[in-house]
């Protein structure tokens, strides 16, 4: 069946999306990422020591370090910066299918997965370990999905504002992103049918306002 058909087209993107950010460990033994000491120390010691440069929150946000920071006290720092951070990935993959099936249709959704996994820019945020903006990524895929199945029900805004809430305590630039693109979206979206509808506009007015309560 046509259902059928597209979870192996999907499974197989993802498997891809595995595989391509896995090839770097095969035959060795070492983190892979000019930034994997910087993660390790602040996994490790989280805010412990009151290092300036962690608290200022100008590397990494402050939710992202303590919530690792915690996991460290289950999973070893190795399993966190390799395994995890792979899966992690793969879990930005499957965020991305169904955002882009949200805003689109299930033939671009199975593109962007294979983009996604053969994308050069997102193979070297990997490659550098980009941790943080991975994750970042990941909350505000979930801010986008959320806010198109707001338009159809306005309860979904809540998710909105706590997700994108969260996407500014792990990674400061990818909010600001989000943020500007939804202040657009404002603006634009009360456009209908040749009228305005004010209405709508005081209720993006007002996410905007949570969001940034929140953040």
């Amino acid at each position: 069946s046509k259902k059928t058909k597209n979870y192996h087209f999907v499974i197989l993107g993802l498997t891809l999306v595995f595989i391509m950010r896995f090839i770097p460990y095969i035959n060795n033994k070492f983190i892979i990422g000019s930034d994997a000491g910087i993660y390790k120390y602040a996994f490790e010691y989280g805010l412990t020591r009151g290092d300036k440069w962690i608290i200022s929150g100008e590397a990494m946000g402050p939710l992202f370090i303590q919530v690792f920071h915690f996991l460290n006290s289950f999973i070893s720092i190795e399993f966190m910066l390799a395994t995890l951070f792979i899966f992690i990935c793969v879990a930005v993959g499957i965020e991305l299918y169904f955002t882009a099936k949200i805003y689109t249709n299930i033939n671009v959704a199975r593109t962007a997965i294979f983009l996604y996994a053969f994308s050069v820019v997102q193979l070297k945020s990997f490659t550098l370990l980009n941790y943080n903006i991975i994750v970042g990524l990941l909350f505000m895929l979930g801010s986008l999905f959320f806010l198109k199945k707001s338009e159809t029900n306005k309860q979904w805004l809540w998710a909105v504002v706590i997700i994108t809430g969260l996407t500014a305590a792990i990674h400061l630039p990818t909010f600001a992103l989000f943020f500007i693109s939804y202040l657009v979206y404002s603006f634009i979206s009360p456009i209908q049918k040749g009228s305005y509808n004010k209405k709508l506009f005081l209720s993006n007015i007002l996410t905007e306002i949570a969001i940034l309560l929140t953040a």
